[in-house]
């Protein structure tokens, strides 16, 4: 492999490890690392054959592909372990009578008992006595409380999965594979911050907008940046140029929710 093959093939393969793949698109791919069309093309002549074609229509070159799926199970495994951490409970003593009150450490906590007589508005020393809480009082004071449970939040692999399956859905094309939704689990993919901003049926009606505009260079992480030209052309708001480009000052009508001339 000559010098100018080989730093080609490292500037793709960092392309892949930050987006998950590279485009099928000698003219974008010229463009990705700094070259003419015809330079690259004599370049691409033995890069192709570590870059193959996946069932999406992307190109990755599968030792890489390998690499960033145990990164991310890895990664994913460390913040599953961090969410099951916490300090344990130390064993409590049993204490009786004179012992409790003289051993047992005051941590802040303050209980304000009022009285059935009170009259003002501002509570005195008249109306509140102040008891300390010890610690045992106030760890049996916060299991007793009653805390309702935040929703779950959907995982990124479901929603990748649920996102790449309508859109293959409503293109007639076959089912994702685990490689390609493993290609946008990060928040940071195009397809996460879609369904986040849009939800998916939106987001999903979207990137169909957009595949048939752009044919064959359609990429979610596109999409994310044209989304308020592309949801404006859907809303039928201007029509977008052929090519799915669109020009700045329909970007700033589109993301202002106004008309454009």
């Amino acid at each position: 492999m000559s010098l100018a093959e080989r730093g080609a093939y490292i500037e793709l393969l960092a392309y892949q490890w930050e987006d998950g793949f590279i485009p099928d698109d000698i003219e974008e791919l010229s463009r990705m690392i700094g070259v003419s069309v015809a330079d690259f093309r004599k370049l691409w002549l033995r890069l192709v054959q570590v870059f193959p074609l996946s069932e999406m229509g992307k190109r990755a070159n599968p030792v890489m592909e390998k690499d960033r799926i145990e990164a991310d199970r890895k990664r994913d495994q460390l913040i599953q372990n961090g969410t099951k951490g916490g300090r344990p409970k130390k064993p409590k003593e049993k204490q009786t009578g004179n012992q409790k009150e003289t051993k047992q450490k005051p941590n802040g906590f303050l209980l304000l008992n009022q009285n059935e007589s009170k009259s003002k508005a501002i509570p005195d020393t008249d109306t509140y006595t102040v008891t300390k809480v010890t610690e045992g009082q106030a760890e049996k004071i916060v299991d007793e409380t009653h805390f309702d449970p935040p929703e779950p939040k959907p995982k990124p692999y479901d929603v990748a999965k649920d996102a790449l399956c309508a859109f293959a859905e409503a293109l007639g094309q076959p089912g994702p594979s685990a490689v390609d939704i493993r290609r946008y689990l990060k928040p940071t993919s195009g397809l996460q911050q879609m369904v986040s901003e849009f939800g998916q049926e939106l987001a999903v009606r979207l990137a169909v907008e957009a595949f048939s505009d752009w044919k064959g260079r359609f990429s979610w992480d596109g999409l994310h940046r044209q989304r308020y030209a592309i949801k404006a052309k859907l809303d039928g708001k201007f029509p977008v140029h052929s090519g799915g480009m669109v020009s700045t000052a329909m970007l700033a009508a589109a993301a202002l929710g106004v008309e454009h001339g």
